[in-house]
C-alpha cells in the first residue's frame, strides 16, 4: 500500500485506465459537453427572456483525480456562461425541467440538488463517467461544465504499460 493517496495498486490504476479506454476521447467529450452546456443556455433565455449569456473565464485543462490520479488521462474544465439577470423562482421548475431534459439525452441522467430555496438554487447534472453540468442561480444565472477524466485522442494508439 502506498502512503499516496492519489497512487493506488497497479490493479487499480490499470482498472481505472480500462475504463478510461472504453469513453470517448477528451476532445469528442469535451465538444459533447460544451453543447449541451450551451443548449441548457439557450433554453433557459427561451423560458426567461432577461437572462443575456455571457462566457467568463478561461478553459482550463488538468490532471485527473483519483481514482484515475495515476493514469496519464486529462479533465476540462469550460468557461463558465452566466447572466448577471437570476431565474425568477416562478421559472426555475421549467428552466430545471428543460435542463434536465437536454442533460439526460446526453447521459447526464443524475441530478444532485445542492440548494433548492427560494432565491437560491444549484443543482448538478452528472454522468456516472465523471462529465458534470452546474445551474445555479442567486444574484445571477450560471452554467457550467466539466469533462471527466479522459485520455486525448492521440493517447487511444498508445498502451500505458
Amino acid at each position: 500500500m502506498t502512503d499516496n493517496p492519489y497512487n493506488g495498486p497497479a490493479a487499480d490504476i490499470a482498472a481505472a485506465e480500462g475504463r478510461m479506454r472504453q469513453w470517448p476521447p477528451l476532445e469528442d467529450t469535451e465538444a459533447t459537453v460544451a453543447s449541451v452546456v450551451h443548449q441548457i443556455a439557450d433554453a433557459a433565455a427561451a423560458i426567461v427572456p432577461t437572462l443575456r449569456w455571457v462566457s467568463a473565464g478561461d478553459r482550463t485543462q488538468g490532471s485527473c483525480s483519483v481514482p484515475f490520479a495515476s493514469a496519464a488521462g486529462m479533465s476540462v474544465f469550460l468557461p463558465d456562461i452566466y447572466s448577471s439577470s437570476p431565474i425568477p423562482d416562478a421559472e426555475w421548475p421549467a428552466v430545471l425541467q428543460a435542463a434536465r431534459d437536454i442533460a439526460s439525452a446526453h447521459g447526464f441522467a443524475d441530478t444532485e440538488v445542492r440548494a433548492d430555496r427560494p432565491g437560491d438554487h444549484n443543482v448538478r447534472l452528472h454522468s456516472g463517467d465523471g462529465n458534470e453540468i452546474r445551474l445555479g442561480t442567486a444574484r445571477a444565472a450560471l452554467v457550467s461544465g466539466r469533462t471527466g477524466c479522459r485520455y486525448l485522442r492521440a493517447d487511444f494508439g498508445n498502451s500505458a504499460e
